[in-house]
């Protein structure tokens, strides 16, 4: 497979920042990780291997994100880790982190990965400050339901982390909470994977609320005991370009969920809602002047499915609102929420 890999991308390998796995078996992760770094001769971007089933044709599918264009570097300072460098901006990606301890409680294998992607981050000069983005990997979610309440767990764990850091003291003027996309794989322990960000002279990075939606942080506890602490999105505006961050979204309006009996209808809604994100009239009341916004500006979109079946009806309802040119990705993951059938992530770019 990755030898395949090398001859699809057909590519300058030093321009690659981040690259997804989805597959459907469960191969040996070190293995493939193995491969990978002497594909990369010793310099592995940050890589996901993820335990999700492509939803069509395909047994396997990669997600790769590139950088390429005047006044743009991309450095591998150590395995795992991509650094895309440019005059006013600097992008620092972190592949998958596992707990150190992997049979330890819940709580504490997560506690491991935030306070690992902290160690991380400080080891090229970043703080959890300047956390962009993550993705958070809850492991096999129907096992976990079974013995704990593992969503009020990893809550607990990222309050604290984020608490700890001083992200929710005030310590730092500017801070915000990071964009953040959470589901389950087929592994037995959860990860982390992230993005950094510094910018300089005019660039700017601010969370973007839904106003169809109630901020994550101030969910009533009849929805969640402990409020589950990410951005609708983030972005990072600079004079020319914006880039948009955006969470895995669900079909939530405020902050209960609609149509939890159908699929299609949710995937309608949550399209709707992302449209709605990345809208003229929401960036403009954030100060953020776009010449075009809305569903079109998609960079990629992750879709994911509860139920293998309802890929078909999903996939009639996207093919309805986004571009064709824009690469959508189908998996099969669990998600926190029994009621959510379909959430979907992603990343948008603007000219301002």
């Amino acid at each position: 497979m990755l030898t395949e890999m090398q001859k699809v991308l057909n590519l300058r390998m030093d321009s690659i920042l981040k690259l997804t796995f989805f597959l459907a078996a469960k191969p040996p992760r070190l293995q493939i990780v193995s491969e990978l770094a002497r594909l990369f001769e010793g310099r592995l971007p940050a890589t996901e291997v993820l335990l999700q089933r492509p939803l069509g044709k395909n047994s396997a599918l990669l997600l790769v994100w590139l950088a390429s264009g005047p006044n743009v570097e991309v450095r591998y300072p150590a395995n795992g880790i991509s650094i895309l460098l440019h005059r006013d901006i600097t992008l620092k990606f972190v592949g998958s982190i596992y707990p150190e301890f992997p049979l330890g409680l819940y709580q504490e294998q997560f506690a491991s990965c935030f306070h690992q992607l902290q160690e991380k981050l400080e080891s090229i000069e970043s703080s959890v400050f300047d956390i962009v983005k993550t993705w958070t990997y809850y492991g096999d979610i129907p096992r976990l339901s079974d013995t704990s309440d593992f969503f009020l767990d990893f809550n607990i764990s990222r309050t604290q982390f984020f608490r700890e850091t001083g992200l929710l003291s005030g310590r730092c003027s500017n801070a915000f909470l990071p964009a953040n996309t959470g589901v389950g794989t087929q592994e037995d322990s959860p990860s982390i994977s992230g993005i950094a960000c510094k910018t300089r002279n005019s660039w700017n990075v601010f969370a973007l609320d839904n106003p169809m939606q109630t901020n994550p942080s101030h969910y009533p506890k009849t929805r969640s005991a402990i409020p589950p602490l990410f951005s609708r999105a983030v972005v990072l505006s600079g004079p020319k370009n914006a880039i948009a961050l955006i969470s895995g979204t669900g079909s939530v309006i405020g902050s209960s969920t609609s149509s939890s009996d159908s699929a299609s209808r949710q995937t309608s809604q949550t399209l709707e809602l992302i449209d709605v994100l990345l809208g003229k009239q929401n960036l403009a009341n954030n100060g953020i002047l776009i010449e075009s916004g809305g569903l079109g500006r998609l960079l990629y979109c992750v879709v994911y499915l509860k139920c293998e079946s309802d890929y078909p009806s999903v996939r009639r309802q996207c093919e309805k609102s986004i571009p064709a040119n824009i690469p959508v990705a189908y998996v099969q993951a669990d998600l926190v929420r029994d009621d959510h059938l379909v959430e979907i992530e992603g990343a948008a770019v603007f000219q301002t």
